[in-house]
């Protein structure tokens, strides 16, 4: 089984008719990454048949976007352990109860990189994620830190450049 986690596409700031932090949508800068690692992962891993997401605006348009990129519409779900600030264990927690399948989950900065670091380095590493950013990690078997390891990490920045036509 592949996770993908991924970081939200950039976000416009709060300002005029955004008024709080759930309400900010992507910028058109983030639409368009947000489908060019769809199509990456479409290449990579082309049926993906979960997508859950944080109940945030830009990781719910995110999840969307991503999706177009998969051969199949994948289900779309809201899960509250991937809102800001949600303990990663729960998350973790959740993700063992799980079908075993492979899924893609869109948090948060710093939420996905303290997962990260959680289930391949058991918290004693130090991870960026920029925006869009996409890490895949493999479990043998089972989720849980024992079990993780990481295949890679990619941004839109490099996938522009190693893969123009995405």
């Amino acid at each position: 089984m592949n996770l993908y986690l991924v970081r939200h596409a950039e976000a416009k700031h709060i300002g005029g008719s955004i008024t709080t932090d759930a309400a900010r949508p992507l910028t058109a800068d983030g639409e368009r990454a947000a489908l060019m690692m769809g199509r990456f992962l479409g290449r990579v891993e082309p049926h993906v048949p979960l997508i859950a997401c944080s109940p945030l605006l830009r990781a719910t348009q995110t999840a969307a976007l991503l999706g177009r990129g998969l051969d199949r519409p994948p289900v779309q779900e809201t899960w509250e352990e991937l809102s800001p600030g949600a303990s990663h264990k729960a998350l973790v927690a959740r993700l063992a109860a799980a079908p075993g399948a492979s899924m893609v989950v869109v948090g948060h900065q710093p939420d996905m990189t303290n997962v990260l670091a959680y289930l391949v380095a058991d918290g004693a590493a130090e991870i960026a994620m920029k925006p869009a950013a996409m890490a895949c990690i493999s479990f043998v078997p089972g989720i849980s830190s024992e079990s993780a390891r990481l295949h890679w990490l990619v941004t839109p920045e490099l996938i522009r450049t190693l893969a123009p036509g995405i």
